[in-house]
């Protein structure tokens, strides 16, 4: 089962995993004109294709679905690059009755989302995403409640997707009850995929499909989402750094994924409002976000790009010289990588004074992960398909 690791070690890990393919998924699908004028449109669906095959093929049993594949102590236990690992490398997967609606909800929302893109690019390899999505949406017990940070968002946004593909308007009724399960988030990550869900929602009603509960969504988007993340007064622990970056208050730890994954949700919202201003603000908003990730801020953030970019990422593969070589003394090496991993987005700075140091050694400021890129990413291609696609003032 081949596929991406999680982050900068070697652990395989299905639910950021189908969170970070769902947004690159939607950004393919919403601003591929973006990725075209970047000369990516292509990669973009080689690797999405790749991803997805991962995720359909964990389905390994009608009611059982690979979780992890590695062992935490083990692997980070371990600094060098993968092709010397050495070591055991179990399967978690979840069974029936697992408390397991997180990881299916997000594994179905991935897969309906990758059926649509390849609908009329491959359509076997759609037909058997869609297929996989929807025995994963209904798997028994999937619907229950379980003691997880959070499950109910990642249900709607695997009802929202549905809805869009099948057209099924049964579906459109679960996500509007997933919705009222427990209360929206407004933060937009792996544990948190309201924001996305809505957007889904909205703009399919916005092209006259019907959406139970459109209006609450609309609502709760104008009344609290945008709001939040516009003033960053604090509401919901949501602050702006003095140089402009807007982040949780309660995180140190890979605060640009927040801003980016954001970004991205405005961009979306931008390319369906029926208000010129309003898709000018969120896009001015996304705008604001990558400019501080690519150096407003004095410097940049993504490695390879711009103004003293990081050059200390902390990545075991970039950070070793060669196949052969392993050890701590590369982990603690004062050095830049001398590999280096172009394009990828580091955790930021980790509280409200815009502070950031490049050390490896510092992995809440200076880790990537294939989630830290995916909202950055999408937004980068809603930006620019945007920048063309709305009338100048």
């Amino acid at each position: 089962m081949h596929n991406r690791y999680d982050a900068g070690d070697f652990l395989k890990i299905s639910l950021p995993l189908a969170t970070s393919v769902v947004l690159l998924t939607t950004s393919v699908l919403e601003f591929p004109e973006g990725y075209r004028a970047a000369g990516a449109e292509q990669p973009a669906l080689d690797s999405l294709r790749w991803a997805l095959q991962y995720l359909v093929d964990c389905h390994i049993e009608p009611y059982a679905y690979v979780a992890l594949i590695g062992d935490v102590d083990r692997d980070h236990g371990y600094w060098g690059p993968p092709e010397a690992q050495q070591v055991e490398r179990p399967v978690e997967a979840v069974r029936r009755g697992a408390p397991a609606a997180d990881l299916l909800g997000a594994a179905a929302a991935t897969l309906a989302a990758g059926s649509e893109l390849f609908a009329t690019r491959d359509a076997p390899f759609s037909s058997h995403l869609l297929a996989t999505a929807i025995h994963l949406y209904d798997c028994p017990g999937v619907k229950k409640t379980y003691a997880t940070t959070r499950h109910a968002d990642k249900l709607m946004l695997a009802a929202a997707w549905l809805l869009r593909v099948t057209g099924e308007a049964n579906y459109g009724e679960a996500a509007l009850a997933h919705w009222r399960a427990e209360g929206p988030s407004v933060y937009v990550g792996w544990d948190s995929l309201y924001a996305p869900a809505v957007n889904v929602l909205l703009q399919l009603s916005s092209r006259g499909t019907p959406v139970p509960g459109a209006e609450e969504y609309d609502n709760w988007w104008h009344q609290t989402f945008w709001p939040v993340w516009d003033k960053a007064d604090g509401n919901w622990s949501v602050v702006r750094t003095p140089k402009g970056l807007v982040y949780p208050s309660w995180s140190q730890w890979g605060n640009l994924r927040y801003s980016g994954n954001v970004a991205f949700a405005m961009a979306v919202r931008a390319a369906y409002s029926r208000d010129p201003d309003e898709a000018r603000r969120c896009l001015a908003w996304s705008r604001g976000q990558l400019d501080y990730a690519l150096g407003s801020a004095g410097r940049s953030f993504v490695v390879g790009i711009g103004r003293d970019a990081p050059c200390r990422p902390h990545h075991r593969a970039a950070s070793v010289p060669s196949r052969q070589a392993q050890g701590w003394a590369f982990l603690h090496d004062p050095g830049p990588n001398p590999h280096c991993l172009t394009g990828a987005l580091v955790g930021g700075p980790p509280s409200g004074d815009d502070s950031y140091v490049d050390d490896r050694n510092n992995y809440q400021c200076n880790e990537v992960a294939v989630d830290y890129n995916a909202g950055y990413t999408g937004a980068l291609a809603g930006v620019l398909a945007l920048m063309a696609r709305l009338p100048a003032r």
